[in-house]
């Protein structure tokens, strides 16, 4: 189906306010004041590439999360709280993954190492749950528990410091322009991995194919934690410290 012409026209308007944004930007540098946003922090490769990985991560996640619930629904007729219910081992396994990572882990070998282990961990969930849904056919949830608590662990050991990692590339006085971008990718990509995420899913489960829908969109998220590692593997070690 193609897009309403008013959403073509919000994307249009989006980009030209995009720039008219930044223009201002420079204007206010220009004059001496003081930009909302510190644009130096993106000549930081380092920074860039950590923003980069968060947007990848925040899209990964939040999609493949959100596609597990709709092929519960739309593939296994489970009720909207059932599947609710389907997405505790995730929580189960992101506050283990969180909680070895905040606690010990990213401090003992750093954040950069800390989030590439939880990239190598997401992928074995998404390979556990490949197999964990062969087809609609015998399906229990309990063959994908396994799998959700493994990547659930993955996605903690990554949410606990990946803001800390990226924000330790820019000096003190940049952190409060650093943390904004930050957030603001988080939520736009957020929203993109929902659109993603979803056109794979349900171009499949508009066929009557809800579990080719939910294996290709684990294709999508297996390709994401690959451009994750490769974008993040130019973060520090360790937190850098500016005099």
């Amino acid at each position: 189906m193609p897009f309403p012409v008013a959403c073509r026209m919000l994307f249009a308007g989006s980009v030209a306010v995009f720039f008219i944004f930044a223009w201002m930007e420079r204007v206010t540098a220009r004059r001496g004041s003081t930009p909302l946003i510190d644009a130096s922090i993106f000549k930081k490769r380092a920074y860039t590439m950590g923003l980069a990985g968060l947007g990848l991560y925040f899209a990964g996640f939040t999609g493949i999360y959100l596609i597990l619930t709709l092929f519960l629904q739309f593939g296994e007729k489970f009720t909207s709280a059932d599947a609710g219910l389907g997405n505790i081992p995730i929580a189960l396994g992101s506050a283990i993954g969180g909680t070895i990572s905040g606690a010990f882990l990213a401090e003992k070998i750093g954040g950069r190492f800390t989030l590439q282990i939880g990239a190598a961990v997401q992928l074995i969930g998404v390979g556990l749950m490949w197999i964990a849904v062969p087809s609609l056919s015998n399906f229990s949830i309990w063959q994908l528990v396994p799998a959700l608590v493994v990547s659930g662990i993955g996605t903690g050991l990554i949410a606990a410091p990946i803001f800390d990692t990226v924000l330790s590339t820019v000096e003190p006085q940049q952190s409060g322009s650093a943390s904004g971008v930050l957030s603001a990718v988080q939520s736009v990509m957020s929203s993109v991995g929902v659109a993603v995420f979803g056109t794979v899913f349900f171009h499949f489960a508009s066929l009557g194919q809800a579990d080719a829908g939910f294996r290709n969109a684990l294709i999508v998220q297996l390709v994401l934690i690959a451009l994750f590692v490769a974008v993040t593997s130019v973060l520090p070690k360790r937190s850098e410290s500016f005099s």
